[in-house]
């Protein structure tokens, strides 16, 4: 489903007045995430989940950072707000990676590398 700014700046108004996150802002926020996560960008991306888990997150507990007087654009804050999240995953998962890569290195050389004591040759 397609996030409107319109409805996006409505439901902030709502939520702000009632000071708590409205039912209907934590859809839209899903649905800007799931629309941001199909992008070709992230598709095929292996941690898609995780990514999208951390972007609920962080929208949920950004949601009151928002000033609409400094800007009315509430559709572009927080699709930043979620793409840095993604990318903060991206980053974290990237880093695991490569951290597991370079001890299976270090397991496998020392597999190789390691003299039984216990050897009578």
């Amino acid at each position: 489903m397609r996030v409107e700014n319109d409805e996006l700046l409505a439901e902030l108004e709502k939520s702000r007045k009632q000071n708590r996150m409205t039912n209907r802002l934590a859809i839209l926020f899903m649905n800007l995430v799931e629309n941001y996560s199909r992008s070709i960008a992230w598709r095929q991306f292996h941690a898609v989940e995780e990514c999208r888990s951390d972007a609920i997150m962080v929208l949920c507990s950004a949601w009151k950072s928002f000033d609409p007087t400094v800007g009315t654009n509430a559709f572009a804050y927080f699709s930043s707000v979620t793409l840095n999240a993604f990318k903060k995953r991206a980053a974290q998962e990237f880093k695991q990676s490569e951290l597991v890569s370079t001890l299976t290195d270090i397991a496998m050389i020392d597999k190789y590398e390691f003299n039984d004591p216990f050897d009578s040759e």
